[in-house]
C-alpha cells in the first residue's frame, strides 16, 4: 500500500508473471530480515494465496480477495467515507445495518438523556454495528467474495501458472482462530490458513457491544 506513488498511482498488483515473481520475492526477503507480517493490498485473490501459502508468518490482505490469512479494511471504506475515489474492493456496510440502527433509536425514550449518559444516542453506535458486520461477513467468508476481489483473466492466470514459484495448493476450507483487532485506523480479522497447517494469532480487543446494543 506505502508504494501506490512509485506505481505512478493505484494499480492492481500480482496480474502479471513479472509483477508475481517480483512481490513473492520481496515477500521472501522480508520474511528473512524478520517481518512478524505481511500486507497485500490491491492483488487478485491466487497471486495473493500463493503468496501466503508460501511464507510462514501472516498475510493480510486489503483488497488481495478471501484466500489469505486475514483480512484489513480501512474505516473509512467501511464507513463509506470516501472522497473522489472508491477502491474496487471496499464495501460500505452502513446499508447492512441502517435497519438495525433505527430499530435502537426507536426503542430509546430519552434520546438527551442516553446521549449525555452512555454516548450511545448516534454515530458511534451506527459504526459499532458496521464493524461488527464486516467481523461477522469476514468470518463467515462473505466477504470479500467475487464481488469484491479483483478478477483475473484466463489468459492471466494461465501465465501466472507458468511461473517456477507457482505451487499446487491443496483445497481446504480455512478456519477463523482469532479475534479481530484493530491497528491504526483499520480493523483486522485473522483467518488461518489450513492447506499448510499454519494457525493464525493476533491481539485481542474489545468489540463486544454494550448490552442493549442489537446485533
Amino acid at each position: 500500500p506505502q508504494s501506490t506513488a512509485s506505481f505512478g498511482g493505484y494499480r492492481v498488483q500480482g496480474k502479471t508473471k513479472k509483477s508475481f515473481e517480483a512481490t513473492i520475492e520481496d515477500a521472501w526477503a522480508l520474511e528473512e530480515v524478520g517481518v512478524f507480517a505481511i500486507l497485500l493490498e490491491a492483488m487478485p485473490s491466487m497471486p495473493a494465496e500463493q503468496i501466503a501459502f508460501q511464507l510462514d508468518i501472516p498475510v493480510y490482505g486489503i483488497g488481495a480477495g478471501g484466500r489469505v490469512d486475514g483480512q484489513l479494511i480501512i474505516m473509512h471504506d467501511l464507513l463509506g467515507d470516501y472522497q473522489t475515489f472508491r477502491p474496487w474492493f471496499a464495501k460500505c456496510f452502513i446499508p447492512d445495518v441502517e435497519g438495525a440502527f433505527h430499530q435502537y433509536l426507536s426503542q430509546i425514550s430519552e434520546p438527551r438523556k442516553v446521549g449525555r449518559e452512555t454516548r450511545e444516542d448516534g454515530i458511534r453506535v451506527l459504526r459499532r454495528m458496521a464493524v461488527q458486520r464486516y467481523i461477522e461477513d469476514v468470518r463467515m467468508g462473505k466477504y470479500p467474495g467475487e464481488e469484491y476481489s479483483y478478477p483475473l483473466k484466463a489468459e492471466e492466470l494461465e501465465e501466472l501458472k507458468s511461473s517456477r514459484y507457482w505451487k499446487d495448493i491443496p483445497k481446504e476450507p480455512s478456519m477463523i482462530t482469532n479475534d479481530p483487532t484493530q491497528l491504526g485506523s483499520g480493523i483486522v480479522v485473522g483467518l488461518s490458513a489450513e492447506c499448510n497447517g499454519r494457525g493464525r494469532e493476533v491481539n485481542r480487543v474489545d468489540v463486544e457491544p454494550p448490552a442493549h446494543l442489537p446485533v
